[in-house]
């Protein structure tokens, strides 16, 4: 029985990450033919909707793909150079909104474990988030922490107490919620949590002095060729 359900899973989970590969082609070309088109208005709100599909679909393939996941105890990432990643890669975006992304914290390398891409898609499905949350105007601030956390602070309106719970769950978002990290789907931060679970992290959500929200993302931290890792 078990045997049958684990194949079951194997099966579930191939069946996503082969839909997923899939959709790419067909959303490329219709992104294309979008870009033929006369009228800016629809061509610019057609392609806001692709651009919707195509970020649920990466996070499919995301959540393929962690499932397969097997992480090496002795692998190690600096976590600033992810975040520096992260910030370089989302400032269009904010700035296109008339947002900003800043990076502040520790200015050297912080070695956690995990690997760098991997530990790229959490730090950015929750800057992502952030970002499509905190208020125009106003700025998405990464905190590299010397203990081996990030956090990541927007101006957006918070996480009610009670949706907390249920934040980290796949699939899960609140009523009409549409976001840039899972598109309403619920995806983004279901797979930040599979990330820290798989590094023996933590992920955890609380108020933000002054309006907003703060995600933590803790890791473990690792010394690396002479870092000394400092006492907790």
């Amino acid at each position: 029985a078990l045997e049958r359900l684990d194949r079951g899973f194997r099966a579930q989970r191939d069946l996503t990450a082969d839909v997923a590969h899939e959709l790419r082609t067909p959303l490329t070309l219709l992104r294309m033919r979008v870009d033929a088109l006369p009228d800016r208005a629809t061509r610019n709100s057609l392609k806001g909707d692709i651009d919707v599909m195509g970020r649920i679909v990466t996070q499919l393939l995301a959540v393929a793909e962690l499932e397969h996941l097997v992480s090496d105890p002795d692998e190690s990432a600096d976590l600033r150079g992810v975040c520096l990643d992260v910030a370089e890669h989302l400032a269009p975006l904010a700035l296109g909104e008339n947002k900003g992304i800043e990076l502040v914290g520790e200015r050297g390398p912080v070695w956690v474990r995990g690997q760098h891409a991997i530990l790229f898609q959490a730090v950015r499905n929750l800057a992502e988030n952030a970002v499509a949350h905190t208020r125009a105007g106003t700025t998405v601030t990464i905190e590299i922490r010397p203990d081996g956390a990030v956090r990541v602070m927007d101006r957006g309106p918070g996480v009610p107490t009670h949706d907390r719970s249920q934040l980290f769950r796949r699939f899960w978002s609140r009523r009409g919620e549409r976001s840039a990290a899972g598109a309403g789907a619920g995806l983004g931060l279901s797979i930040v949590a599979r990330i820290a679970e798989e590094y023996a992290g933590a992920i955890s959500v609380h108020d933000r002095s002054g309006g907003g929200a703060v995600f933590e993302l803790r890791l473990p931290q690792i010394a690396v060729a002479n870092q000394r890792v400092p006492a907790p």
